[in-house]
């Protein structure tokens, strides 16, 4: 596969776990994307018998993993939400849109949302469902402000489909310069700036569940 044409669009569900179907206006414009599996399960079977060969371990389900790291930018209109909008929101913050003046998010304790994430890479497609996740911020002098983020979710199927010929926003992120920084109110000369969300992504078993994960 060519790592070069791949494509990742997000769209925040409205009912948790169920498919949102992210289409070409969904796309997030990132950099480093990976797909992995996480959690996956393998039971070994230790039955007695009269031989020393070992019998056929048994799949007993899996989640999986994306990460990627989008630009630090808006949408380049006011009250428009930017692409890294609804990422954010299934990573634990709440957004409020004023129409016409501007987009803010703050930290959510309830009501915590979840998105489904379609991943084309080379004419495959995987798709997730209920995925939630965490995000860290990075800022470095002389660079452009990014946002990396590990989402982990459920795997309903996986396709061959051409790749998705997604909408991005055509701003371009600020570099990080001329940025007023203080701590306490001290105007502290730093080089760097980094904010780790650290959230805790529990994976609770589910024996009804398809994969045997219940919600995320």
């Amino acid at each position: 596969m060519l790592v070069k044409r791949e494509v990742i669009t997000l769209a925040v569900e409205s009912t948790y776990n169920v498919n949102a179907d992210p289409g070409v206006s969904d796309g997030i414009l990132v950099e480093d994307l990976s797909f992995s599996y996480a959690e996956s399960r393998m039971v070994e079977r230790n039955v007695i018998k009269p031989t020393f060969g070992k019998e056929q371990s048994i799949f007993a389900g899996t989640l999986a993993q994306v990460t990627f790291t989008a630009e630090l930018k808006g949408s380049g209109e006011r009250g428009v939400p930017p692409e890294i909008g609804r990422a954010l929101r299934c990573c634990g913050f709440a957004e409020t849109v004023i129409p016409f003046s501007s987009v803010y998010y703050d930290l959510a304790s309830e009501d915590l949302e979840s998105c489904t994430i379609k991943l084309y890479q080379d004419g495959r497609e995987r798709m997730l469902t209920g995925c939630r996740g965490t995000a860290e911020f990075n800022l470095t002098t002389g660079d452009t402000g990014k946002v990396s983020f590990t989402f982990t979710g459920h795997i309903p199927e996986e396709n061959d489909r051409p790749l998705l010929l997604a909408e991005y926003h055509a701003v371009a992120p600020p570099p990080v310069i001329n940025a007023a920084f203080r701590v306490s109110g001290f105007p502290a000369v730093i080089s760097a700036l980094s904010i780790n969300l650290n959230n805790s992504i529990v994976m609770p078993p589910d024996l009804s569940a398809p994969d045997g994960f219940g919600e995320i």
